[in-house]
C-alpha cells in the first residue's frame, strides 16, 4: 500500500461514522423527482428510477474508497402537477467505501463499484451472496414553499425532513430486474410515506456505453397525499380556493432511459430522462394543472479510486 493511500484509508476512516450520520445533507433532492433519479410521478415511489438506476445485485470485492465529483444539467416540474419548469445546474458527489456510501441526489451519475448508480443520501448495501439486492438509505427532504411556484401561494409549506428507505431488487436475468421500495418520513413532518413497484433492464453497448429502461408506478399514503396535492378547508377559506382532502392510493406511473459513456477510467458522461404521469386522487387536486411530467438531464462525473 502507498504511503499516501494508507494516509487516506486512515482519515477516512475517523471521519466515516460522523459522514454517515450528516451524509443525508448531500441529498438536495425535493420532494418533486430530480431528473434521472425518477420516472414516476412521486420523489420516492418513482419505481422505474430503481430498475435504471440502482445496482441489481451486488458483486463482494475488497473495500476501497471511490469519489465522485461532478456537474449535471437539469430541467424538470417545479413541483409533480405544474406546467411551469425550472433549469439548474447541480452538484453530483459521491463517496464509497465497502458497502457504505454518500451521494447526492443526482445519484443516477453516481456509480457503486459495481456499475449501478447509488441510492442519494447516506446508504448501505446490505446485499446477501445471490440474486437479491437490498439497501437502506437517509437522505434530507427538503420539502416545498410556497415560494417554489406562483401556483403555490398562500399554502403551507411542507417542511424539511429526514426520509428513510429501503429497497430490495431481484435480477430476474442478467438484464432484467424487479425491485420494490418504501420511504418514509422519519421526523413526523407530514412527509409521509411512499412506495414503489418496478422493472428495469440494462444492458452494456459496448465496453464503455451502458444503456438502461426501466418503468413502474408509485403508491403514496393519505399524509403525503394531503401534504402535497391537498388544501386543507382552512387554507381554502382563507385563500378562496377549493378545498380538497385525498385519501390513500396510486400517485403515479412513469418510464425511464439512461446512457452512460465511460470515457476514461476517470471520466464518465451520461443522459437520462423520464417520463411520468399523475394517477390516483392527485389527479383531481386543484394544485394539478399538469398531469403528465418530464424530466432530462446530462453530466459528466470525474471517478478516482483509492485503492490499497
Amino acid at each position: 500500500m502507498s504511503a499516501d493511500s494508507m494516509r487516506v484509508r486512515r482519515s477516512f476512516s475517523r471521519v466515516w461514522p460522523v459522514a454517515l450520520l450528516a451524509g443525508p445533507g448531500l441529498a438536495w433532492a425535493q420532494v418533486s423527482p430530480p431528473a434521472g433519479e425518477a420516472a414516476a410521478p412521486a420523489a420516492e415511489s418513482s419505481a422505474s428510477a430503481g430498475s435504471a438506476d440502482e445496482p441489481v445485485a451486488s458483486s463482494p470485492s475488497a473495500p476501497y474508497l471511490r469519489t465522485q465529483i461532478g456537474m449535471v444539467l437539469e430541467t424538470r416540474p417545479t413541483y409533480l402537477g405544474s406546467p411551469n419548469r425550472e433549469t439548474k445546474l447541480r452538484p453530483v458527489l459521491g463517496l464509497q467505501y465497502g458497502r457504505f456510501r454518500l451521494s447526492s441526489s443526482r445519484a443516477s451519475l453516481v456509480e457503486s463499484s459495481g456499475g449501478g448508480g447509488q441510492l442519494s443520501g447516506a446508504s448501505v448495501d446490505l446485499s446477501p451472496r445471490g440474486p437479491w439486492s437490498l439497501n437502506a438509505a437517509l437522505r434530507i427532504d427538503h420539502g416545498r414553499g410556497a415560494g417554489d411556484d406562483p401556483l403555490l401561494a398562500g399554502l403551507p409549506e411542507v417542511r424539511q425532513t429526514v426520509r428513510g428507505r429501503v429497497s430490495a431488487r431481484y435480477a430476474i436475468t442478467p438484464s432484467w430486474s424487479a425491485g420494490a421500495s418504501l420511504s418514509t418520513d422519519l421526523l413526523g413532518r407530514k412527509g409521509g410515506t411512499l412506495g414503489a413497484l418496478d422493472v428495469g433492464w440494462s444492458t452494456m453497448l459496448t465496453p464503455a456505453w451502458r444503456w438502461t429502461l426501466g418503468g413502474g408506478l408509485g403508491l403514496a399514503d393519505a399524509t403525503y397525499m394531503r401534504s402535497y396535492h391537498g388544501i386543507s378547508p382552512e387554507v381554502a377559506a382563507a385563500t378562496s380556493r377549493t378545498a380538497y382532502v385525498p385519501g390513500a392510493g396510486m400517485h403515479g406511473v412513469g418510464v425511464s432511459t439512461g446512457l452512460t459513456w465511460n470515457v476514461s477510467p476517470a471520466w464518465r458522461l451520461g443522459a437520462t430522462g423520464a417520463f411520468g404521469r399523475l394517477t390516483g386522487p392527485a389527479v383531481d387536486s386543484p394544485l394539478t394543472q399538469a398531469r403528465n411530467n418530464w424530466s432530462v438531464s446530462v453530466g459528466a462525473v470525474w471517478v478516482k479510486d483509492w485503492r490499497d
